[in-house]
C-alpha cells in the first residue's frame, strides 16, 4: 500500500483505516511518537515478541511501551 511521504498525512491514513477497522494493511511503518498516539489500535507485541525485545536496545523498548504495553518495535 502506498502512503504519503509526508509524516502527518500519512498518520491521518493510518488513523482513517484503524478507525474503519480495516482488514487491507497487516503491519504498519509508523514514527517512534505515534505508539502513543495510536496505542488504543494496537495490540500489545510482548507475547509475541521476547526474543527481539532482548535484541533491542531498551531504550528503544521503552519508548514503544505504552501503560506497560508493547505497542511497536524498531
Amino acid at each position: 500500500m502506498s502512503t504519503p511521504n509526508h509524516s502527518t498525512e500519512r498518520l491521518a491514513v493510518y488513523q482513517q483505516l484503524l478507525a474503519a477497522q480495516s482488514a487491507d494493511v497487516d503491519l504498519f511503518q509508523i514514527d517512534v511518537i505515534w505508539p502513543g498516539i495510536l496505542t488504543d489500535h494496537l495490540i500489545d507485541l510482548r507475547p509475541y515478541a521476547k526474543e527481539a525485545q532482548r535484541e533491542h536496545l531498551g531504550f528503544l523498548v521503552e519508548n514503544n511501551t505504552v501503560n506497560d504495553e508493547l505497542k511497536a518495535l524498531p
